[in-house]
């Protein structure tokens, strides 16, 4: 009877778990967790539905400091801007992985890789670091190693506008 009853445990260790359902994260709660691990950032609640967070950002030890603006509403993504310093072209060629030249594209929406049941202190803040990390290299030696989905300018646009939870 114990051979029948190990195996009988084997079997249902092997069903698979369903998946837990996960709530969105509130606007207090992605402040709190922001503040909690990166205190540099300064939070503001620009109305009841967006919250503002600005700090800064050092990649690697020989990095500067980047000054990096995050907003955060009850829908959509996370929309991420660096502030200062002012990110250059290499040799006229655009800046990889921006929107319009001018936001971050830190993670393919279509995929949907970042959700709102994610903390912004775990994935766009770390990835934002990351990609400023790529940014300095692409800076000297003009080869984007970051990664990602090459998309057009209507794409990007179209990614941003469709995101869904």
């Amino acid at each position: 009877m114990a051979i029948n009853n190990e195996r009988n445990w084997k079997q249902k260790r092997n069903v698979p778990k369903r998946e837990i359902l996960k709530k969105n994260l509130s606007l207090s709660e992605q402040a709190y967790s922001v503040k909690a691990i990166f205190p540099q950032f300064s939070l503001i609640f620009s109305s009841s539905d967006k919250i503002v967070m600005t700090g800064t950002l050092q990649p690697t030890h020989l990095s500067c400091n980047y000054k990096i603006k995050i907003e955060y509403g009850l829908e959509g993504a996370p929309k991420v801007w660096v502030i200062s310093p002012e990110l250059k072209r290499y040799k006229f060629k655009p800046i990889p992985h921006m929107y319009e030249q001018d936001r971050l594209c830190l993670f393919y929406p279509k995929a949907k890789e970042w959700k709102r049941t994610m903390w912004i202190s775990k994935t766009i803040i770390p990835w934002t670091s990351l990609w400023l990390k790529y940014y300095e290299i692409w800076q000297v030696t003009g080869e984007w190693l970051g990664g990602g989905i090459e998309h057009t300018e209507i794409e990007e646009e179209e990614d941003v506008q469709n995101f869904v939870d």
